[in-house]
């Protein structure tokens, strides 16, 4: 497989993480809003009945609070359960891809294992195949190593030995 046709799949499921990113602000913004999404709504609708058992115990008519109906209209369609199954749906779409992602990578893996590891005689062609080493630090920075001193007790028929860490510590140098 080229690699045309894994950038392809890549751009494939960068624009399908795109959209399913969309479609959960949509959704984000019909529950979050601050006077009509349906957790404002949902809160004012607990308060009220709150409210009512406190009134039923005393006479007279308490009015319900009720949402208004365009609210009550999508709360009836099942608008949110009906856009989180899209989202669902979006999610299995881009993990299909990441699939396919994988065994394009798996498939170019192959082919380069099959051409067995290059041949290097010199350091120009090793810096080619696997990279330049990174600059040296700046003038003054030091890293310093020192051995851990902790001795790990022994027990039973199990010696005491000595940790085989060291502590490396960086920083500037300082005169």
């Amino acid at each position: 497989m080229s690699r045309v046709r894994l950038e392809e799949l890549q751009e494939r499921s960068r624009k399908k993480l795109a959209e399913q990113r969309s479609m959960a602000d949509a959704i984000n913004a019909t529950l979050n809003d601050p006077q009509e999404g349906l957790l404002m709504i949902s809160h004012k609708t607990c308060r009220n009945l709150g409210a009512a058992v406190v009134a039923s115990t005393r006479p007279g008519n308490f009015d319900y609070y009720s949402a208004p109906a365009h609210i009550a209209k999508r709360v009836k369609r099942q608008e949110l359960q009906k856009s989180l199954t899209q989202l669902g749906r979006k999610q299995k779409e881009i993990v299909q891809v990441e699939y396919e992602v994988m065994a394009a990578k798996r498939k170019q893996q192959a082919i380069l294992d099959a051409k067995g590891p290059p041949v290097i005689a010199n350091f120009s062609q090793w810096f080619s195949v696997y990279g330049a080493p990174k600059p040296e630090p700046s003038p003054g920075y030091v890293s310093s190593f020192k051995r851990n001193p902790k001795t790990y007790k022994g027990y039973g028929e199990h010696k005491s030995f000595a940790s085989l860490s060291d502590k490396m510590t960086t920083g500037r140098l300082t005169q």
